[in-house]
Formats: structure tokens, C-alpha cells, sequence
């Protein structure tokens, strides 16, 4: 094998099982997508698989594959966005593993996402979520089991919460999502737990949180209490306008 597929290997069967803990469906989505890139390498540019390397992966290249993906395999923006994560993911992993390939993973890197409809992050509030747990009767042997089983208590949840989610999966992932970022843990430390490749993905559970925008508002409210306004610096002033907003 070549550097490229070497470190294919070590990133596939020792990076991402073993020292970032993913699971074994997650790691499945990465393959897959190192596949397609491979496929897309070795039928639409002609590359012979023993003559892949980190050199074919340009940015040029990467663009095509996104093409490729949305053209001929009818990927949607969010598919190929996460192909994009993959592929970024696994060249900064092959710049750790040897400085030859960083400029390699830095190009690709400044290759931009697909624009996709924004989507609501579905999480349970913390009533809903004490109303799903309270169904097993903890008290017993079985109600302890089916604590981990909480699918089949779904039904008799929403008699009591009309608004609770459809889905479970990956709903109490979102829910664990939501409760630290509100608990205070840093956004760029949610995402390494959470294990997403890219940090923009992370970035829904701050936009959903309208929460915690409404208690910063009031915080505010409670220190300007008995306050007068501060005036603006600009007031009545252009010469100051116009050098704020950078026309002079």
C-alpha cells in the first residue's frame, strides 16, 4: 500500500474507533465516504486505485467530487456537505500524521459548504425529559431494566406532554447536547464531544437555544436597571460616522 491508503487504514481502524471513541455506525458513514471519494478518484478522474495519493486531493478535485455527488448520485446539500466533513476531517488527521500533507488538508479546507434549508434542533426540555424517565417504575427490577429501554415509554409520555417528539433517535443525543450547552459548557469543547468533524455543524445547538438569548437579555435588563442610557459616541457626530464605518 501507499501513504495514502496506509493512512486510509490507521484513520479508519484505529483514529476514530479507538482514539476519538466513535461508534461503529459513525465510523461506517466515514468509510462510505472515503469510498465514494476513492470511486470518484479511480472512474471519473482516471486514477488508478495503486496510484491514488494525497497529491490527487486537491482542491479542484474535491469541488468535482461535490459536483459529482450532487449531479450524478443526487446527493442533497446536507449530504454533500457531510462527504465535505469527512474529507476535511481525514486530511487534517493525514497533516498530524505527517507535516508533508498538511498543505494538502489546508487547501481543502477552504473549500466551501453547500447552502441548506436550516433546520430546528428537536430536544426534549428538561420537563418532557422527566416525564419520559418517570414511566418505568424504577422502584421495581423491571422498571430499572426498562429505564434503558425507554422507546415503548414514548406513547405514554406525550398523554401528558402533547409536544413531545416523534423521534427518539437521535433525540436524547440532542437533548445531552442542549443541556450542557446550557449548563455552560464552552461551544468548541461541545463539539469535540459530540465528535463532529467540523465545528460549524456544532453551531445549530447555539442558533436553537433562544433560552438562553432571552435570559441574557433580562440579565442585561437587571444590570441597566436605574441606568440612563449611555448616548453614542457618534451622536450628532459624521466626522466620527463616517470613520466607524470605514469610509474615511
Amino acid at each position: 500500500m501507499n501513504d495514502f491508503f496506509k493512512i486510509v487504514k490507521r484513520y479508519l481502524l484505529e483514529y476514530l474507533p479507538l482514539q476519538r471513541n466513535f461508534s461503529e455506525n459513525t465510523v461506517k458513514s466515514y468509510r462510505q465516504g472515503l469510498n465514494l471519494f476513492v470511486s470518484y478518484l479511480r472512474d471519473v478522474a482516471g486514477i488508478p486505485m495503486n496510484r491514488i495519493a494525497f497529491n490527487d486531493c486537491t482542491r479542484e478535485v474535491v469541488l468535482g467530487f461535490l459536483d459529482w455527488l450532487s449531479a450524478e448520485r443526487g446527493c442533497s446539500p446536507t449530504s454533500v456537505n457531510q462527504r465535505l466533513m469527512i474529507l476535511r476531517s481525514f486530511l487534517k488527521y493525514a497533516g498530524e500524521t505527517d507535516c508533508a500533507f498538511v498543505a494538502v488538508g489546508m487547501d481543502v479546507a477552504t473549500v466551501p459548504t453547500r447552502k441548506t434549508k436550516g433546520r430546528q434542533v428537536e430536544f426534549l426540555l428538561e420537563p418532557a425529559l422527566k416525564a419520559l424517565l418517570a414511566q418505568p417504575d424504577a422502584s421495581t427490577k423491571t422498571g430499572h431494566r426498562n429505564q434503558f429501554f425507554m422507546k415503548n415509554y414514548a406513547t405514554q409520555a406525550r398523554t401528558t406532554h402533547p409536544d413531545f417528539p416523534k423521534k427518539l433517535h437521535p433525540l436524547f443525543r440532542h437533548t445531552r447536547a442542549m443541556h450542557l450547552y446550557r449548563q455552560g459548557m464552552p461551544i468548541h469543547l461541545l463539539s469535540e464531544f459530540m465528535g463532529h468533524a467540523n465545528f460549524e455543524t456544532t453551531k445549530i445547538y447555539a442558533h436553537a437555544d433562544t433560552e438562553m438569548k432571552r435570559a441574557a437579555v433580562a440579565k442585561a435588563d437587571i444590570v441597566r436597571q436605574g441606568m440612563p442610557a449611555a448616548e453614542p459616541i457618534w451622536s450628532d457626530d459624521e466626522d466620527v460616522i463616517f470613520k466607524l464605518s470605514g469610509l474615511r
